[in-house]
């Protein structure tokens, strides 16, 4: 599997356009095989490497990919300055392998496995790092996996197409919307999230924010102080040039409160006690700055031909739970 693992680090590296091959880094590459393990996953049920990814702090990652190339005398590397002028490992072809390569592809992969490779490419090489990083982290193992620990792809992918999340979201290619239309309608929704929302009075948010009312009582003047989401968008479904789009996040209230409110906010006995402890019958509400977080879900409609002709209009806000 070692072979097929540096095969398709070697296809990927071939079939990457000249313009974009400055792109193909450490981080890139090893998300690339990564994207394609899950497209196979989902598609036939099996991975197409053995690869037993770890979900750290930036995403999957393994070391696998990278020990792989360090073995293959097809590939060179070389550290090179960014944009941002941070180092990074670029890793490329020897030009006679590049050469090869584009002729024929390693017999080790199979036609399913070169078609997964292939939509990986296609999808992602002409996303930006960062709107690359982000399709990474929309994908289902990342949003549903827990941090640190082992993603197994093959029982993740037999999940989602379980009946549980058939009925939730539609792919988004399936959707008519290719990674990159994808990537900016999301970007556009987080977007107008936050121009509806985001440090705007909660009496005004409250004419659009479901269940607002049941999780806070702010006085006058209280505003929503942080809004931010997780990196999942899901595409509920779409009708000609048509889509709607759901977010999910957790929204930042802060303000004063009235002591009524303190009370109304109490749900358990030992917030009754701790509330009547510290309101004072003497205490002004302008006195006391509090803030609380909960979870919200927020739905948008966007309408039009092309991103650059597109309408984003809220159809749903709703708070799901307040902490």
């Amino acid at each position: 599997m070692a072979n097929k693992l540096s095969d398709a680090v070697a296809y990927i590296c071939s079939q990457y356009s000249e313009a974009n091959l400055g792109d193909l880094s450490n981080a890139r590459l090893t998300k690339l095989i990564y994207l394609a393990d899950w497209t196979l996953a989902t598609e036939t049920g099996h991975q197409l490497t053995d690869i037993k990814w770890k979900f750290n702090h930036y995403g999957p990652w393994v070391p696998d990919v990278m020990e792989s190339i360090a073995q293959d005398e097809r590939f060179s590397t070389e550290m090179v300055v960014n944009y941002y002028g941070a180092r990074k490992m670029q890793i490329t072809l020897r030009p006679e392998w590049r050469e090869k390569l584009s002729l024929a592809a390693p017999t080790s992969l199979t036609a399913i496995e070169l078609n997964g490779l292939d939509s990986t490419i296609k999808e992602t090489e002409n996303l930006y790092f960062g709107q690359f990083i982000d399709f990474v982290y929309d994908t289902f193992p990342v949003q549903h996996g827990t941090r640190h620990q082992t993603l197994n792809l093959e029982l993740l992918a037999a999940d989602l197409n379980s009946e549980k999340y058939k009925n939730r979201s539609v792919d988004y290619r399936k959707a008519g919307l290719d990674a990159f239309a994808y990537a900016t309608m999301r970007d556009r929704v987080i977007k107008q999230a936050a121009r509806l929302f985001l440090k705007v009075s909660t009496e005004t948010v409250a004419t659009k924010w479901q269940g607002l009312s049941e999780i806070a009582h702010f006085a006058e003047g209280s505003i929503i102080s942080e809004l931010s989401f997780e990196p999942e968008a899901v595409v509920l479904g779409s009708a000609g040039n048509s889509w709607l789009m759901t977010l999910s996040g957790v929204v930042q209230l802060q303000g004063t409160i009235t002591n009524q409110g303190w009370l109304d906010l109490a749900t358990d006995e030992t917030d009754v006690s701790m509330a009547v402890q510290i309101v004072d019958p003497f205490w002004s509400e302008e006195e006391m700055l509090i803030s609380k977080s909960a979870l919200c879900e927020v739905t948008f409609a966007v309408r039009g031909t092309d991103p650059d002709s597109w309408v984003v209009e809220l159809t749903q806000a709703e708070m799901i739970s307040g902490e």
